[in-house]
C-alpha cells in the first residue's frame, strides 16, 4: 500500500495542475483522488494536497479538506501553486497545515514566519524527445491554456512587429467556473486571429506533453511574458515544460523560473529587438528532473 496519498481537486479535467499532480504521485508511488474521502487506502503516512488559490475553494471551503484529509494521514502537507501576498491568507496558509511546500524563494519568504515552509523547485519531466535542429526563420513559440495574462496575442503582436513567425498552441482551461469563463472567452478572442504564413495558432481542447514539446522544437525561442501581480507568487510550470524543447527561454519575471538557467528576461515586449532575440542563443539546462523532485518531497514529508 502507498504511503502516501495526493488530494487534486481538478483532477480529470483540463488544468495543468492536474497533469503535473499527475506525474508527480506516479514518480512518487503515491496513491492519488480528487478529494482525500476519495483515496483508496484507510490511512497514510502523509497526504499532500494539491492547492491554487486562483482555481480552487475559498479559506471557508478548503478548512474541510485540510480536515478530512487529517483522517487519513498524522501529516497533511499543502502544496502550492501560487501564494497571494495578502495579509490574511498567509498566516491560514501556513498553520492549517504540519508543512507548506513552496516552488520559489519569494513563496518561501512570504510564508515562513507562520509556519513550516519546504522549497522545492518546479521538476522538469520525465518524457522521451527527438531532437530537432531549429528552424532558419526566426519563430517566437508558447503554449498553455487561453488566459489573457499569458501574453500569447502579445506575442503574436511582437512577430508581426519584427517581422518573425509566431507559433501559438493554446488550450481551454475547466479546471474550475471561473476558470472556464475566463479561459472562453480568450479562446474566441484567439480563434479570430488571421492565420497567415506568419503566424500559425494551434487549438485543441488539451494538448499532452509530447505534442508540446515537439511543437516548441518548430520554434527558436519559447517565450512566456506573463507579468507578475504584485499580489501573488508563483513558477511557471509551462516554462518547465519547454525546458524540454532545449530552446531560448524568455519570460517576463524571474521569478517564474528562478531555478533555471540561463534564461532570458522580457518585461517589455515593445523593446524587443531582432537584434538582441537573435543574441539569446542559449537554452535552460535540467537540474531538477521529476526523479529528483520526487524524491525530494517523499524525504521531507516521511522525515
Amino acid at each position: 500500500m502507498a504511503s502516501i496519498g495526493i488530494v487534486c481537486e481538478s483532477l480529470g479535467r483540463r488544468c495543468g495542475i492536474a497533469e503535473y499532480t499527475k506525474h508527480l504521485a506516479k514518480a512518487m508511488g503515491a496513491d492519488i483522488a480528487n478529494t482525500p474521502e476519495a483515496l483508496p487506502g484507510d490511512r497514510y503516512e502523509a497526504v499532500l494536497i494539491e492547492h491554487e488559490f486562483g482555481f480552487y475553494r475559498t479559506l471557508r471551503a478548503y478548512n474541510k479538506v485540510v480536515e478530512a484529509a487529517r483522517q487519513k494521514a498524522p501529516v497533511v502537507a499543502i502544496d502550492l501553486h501560487t501564494v497571494p501576498n495578502i495579509p490574511r491568507y498567509e498566516p491560514w496558509i501556513a498553520q492549517q497545515a504540519d508543512a507548506v511546500f513552496v516552488k520559489n524563494k519569494p513563496m518561501a519568504s512570504v510564508l515562513s514566519p507562520y509556519g513550516k515552509v519546504v522549497h522545492i523547485p518546479h521538476f522538469v519531466h520525465d518524457i522521451p524527445v527527438t531532437r530537432r535542429a531549429p528552424p532558419s526563420e526566426v519563430t517566437l513559440g508558447t503554449f498553455g491554456f487561453a488566459f489573457g495574462n499569458k501574453g500569447m496575442r502579445d506575442i503574436i503582436d511582437t512577430a508581426n512587429r519584427l517581422g518573425v513567425r509566431a507559433l501559438v498552441m493554446a488550450s481551454h482551461n475547466d479546471a474550475s467556473k471561473v476558470t472556464n469563463d475566463m479561459s472562453s472567452q480568450e479562446t474566441e478572442r484567439l480563434k479570430a486571429i488571421e492565420q497567415t504564413d506568419k503566424v500559425d495558432v494551434r487549438m485543441k481542447p488539451f494538448f499532452t506533453e509530447q505534442e508540446i514539446v515537439d511543437g516548441l522544437q518548430d520554434c527558436t525561442h519559447v517565450i512566456f511574458p506573463r507579468k507578475i501581480s504584485p499580489h501573488t507568487y508563483f513558477a511557471s510550470g509551462a516554462a518547465h515544460l519547454a525546458v524540454l524543447a532545449e530552446r531560448p527561454l524568455l519570460v517576463g519575471n524571474l521569478q517564474m523560473v528562478e531555478d533555471l538557467d540561463p534564461v532570458y528576461v522580457v518585461r517589455d515586449l515593445n523593446a524587443l529587438t531582432l537584434e538582441r532575440l537573435q543574441r539569446m542563443d542559449k537554452p535552460p539546462r535540467n537540474e531538477y528532473p521529476l526523479s529528483r523532485v520526487a524524491n525530494m518531497y517523499r524525504e521531507s514529508l516521511l522525515a
